[in-house]
């Protein structure tokens, strides 16, 4: 096997959080002398953490000698994935200490692990620094991982006004993330509004009619309920296993 090969095996073993299977492969990983691929040590972070060894993921990321842009992206992913966003902020500024260069990335699991936190005012803070400071533009994913920051948080209005401010069209997935909020937080009237929205821009996407029906179910309202699925039958449509409006999600 070549270090692509790692590589992808590694991301399907995150993907599916299969340790036995990933520890083999970091077994390979060490027969092959493929540790001192900058990609597949960030990889193997990644693997271990999602798996929910993040004392190995640590070990693996402190005996590098050099420490990639990747491997500083996946330790802050790490900390963030286990809701541990004082410490991803911790490895940032150590990152920034190494003259290692934060990308579009760092910040997208920075701002997560914030938003995994509850460390609002912090993510909302770096958030609004990313260009002055550092010189990194804010992409879409930024700005889903703002609104779910405040979402997660209540803060749906704020939210809402964030989305309406921002220079360009909103991606839908932007919409996606406060759609995700209101229906956490039960704020039917939001939502509809929302839902409204995502409509126009994603007419045949399953999951936004099946978010709306749930807020409508859980407010009671059986016969909005009942309408919208008829909707969702007559379009044909049908919702996959699993589905879900973001990466970013609640949980």
């Amino acid at each position: 096997p070549n270090e692509i090969t790692i590589a992808s095996v590694l991301s399907a073993c995150t993907q599916l959080g299969v340790l036995r299977h990933g520890k083999q492969i970091h077994g390979r990983v060490l027969r092959f002398g493929f540790q001192r691929n900058s990609f597949i040590s960030a990889a193997l972070v990644d693997m271990y953490s999602n798996c929910g060894r993040l004392d190995t993921a640590l070990q693996i990321f402190c005996t590098l000698p050099e420490k990639s842009v990747a491997a500083w992206n996946s330790v802050i992913s790490a900390y963030g994935f286990h809701s541990n966003g004082r410490k991803a902020i911790e490895l940032f500024h150590e990152m920034l200490k190494s003259g290692t260069r934060p990308t579009k990335s760092t910040f997208i699991n920075l701002l997560s692990a914030c938003s995994h936190s509850g460390l609002v005012n912090e993510g909302l803070w770096y958030y609004d620094h990313m260009f002055d400071e550092y010189g990194v533009e804010s992409v879409t994913e930024h700005h889903v991982c703002v609104v779910d920051m405040l979402g997660r948080s209540g803060r749906l209005c704020e939210a809402y006004e964030f989305i309406k401010r921002m220079p360009t069209q909103p991606e839908p997935g932007v919409w996606g993330a406060l759609l995700s909020a209101c229906n956490y937080h039960g704020d039917l009237q939001m939502g509809r509004e929302v839902a409204t929205v995502l409509f126009g821009l994603e007419p045949d996407n399953v999951g936004y009619y099946v978010s709306l029906s749930n807020m409508y179910v859980a407010a009671g309202r059986w016969s909005e309920a009942v309408e919208l699925r008829r909707i969702i039958q007559d379009k044909q449509f049908k919702k996959p296993a699993g589905y879900s409006i973001i990466d970013v999600g609640f949980g």
